[in-house]
């Protein structure tokens, strides 16, 4: 039993370095957005750092994904215990997209998109806090206000549930953002 234990606490530590290590790459990227570069500047270096993250995870994990080739993989892609290939392909993909908001937001200049992302971001800690706190309370009022539903209908039921849980959620972060009340740590 003492050798599960050993085992468990180095999963635990190799996780713990991963999350750390995608922790500073979101600060380092933070910290080049807010230097002087021109925006096409920015979006050329996160963009090659993803491709670099995204290949060197997929050659670290043997291939064998978009093409048909494959060899040994010196780190297998294991989301579980957060191993290094998982963590280059998680941060090429997220660096990616990111490249994508970006571009849009700040080189084209189209903000007015991104207000919905904006009010739930500015108090993402008041969100996150009463969902976990809250959640079975509003799924099951969302439940009630529901109409019934024909058979054919009954499935999309919880969809509609989740919907209007997700807009009781927005509608109190905007009712935050239009008072400027934020909670930050």
């Amino acid at each position: 039993m003492a050798w599960l234990r050993a085992a468990s606490a180095q999963a635990l530590l190799l996780n713990l370095l991963t999350w750390t290590a995608l922790v500073l790459i979101g600060v380092l990227v933070g910290g080049l957005i807010r230097t002087d570069l021109t925006a096409g500047a920015k979006v050329a270096i996160i963009a090659g750092s993803s491709i670099a993250a995204l290949l060197f995870g997929w050659l670290l994990g043997g291939g064998n994904g978009w093409i048909e080739l494959s060899w040994y993989a010196v780190l297998p892609m294991l989301r579980p215990i957060a191993t290094w290939t998982f963590a280059f392909t998680a941060v090429g993909w997220t660096l990616l997209i990111f490249t994508y908001v970006y571009l849009i937001t700040d080189g084209f200049l189209l903000r007015a998109w991104a207000l919905p992302l904006v009010v739930v971001g500015r108090n993402a800690l008041i969100l996150y806090l009463t969902f976990q706190f809250f959640h079975g309370w509003a799924f099951k009022s969302a439940r009630l206000v529901l109409p019934s539903m024909p058979p054919t209908g009954a499935m999309l039921k919880p969809l509609v549930a989740s919907l209007i849980v997700l807009a009781i959620y927005w509608l109190f972060c905007f009712w935050l953002y239009r008072r400027r009340i934020f909670i930050k740590v």
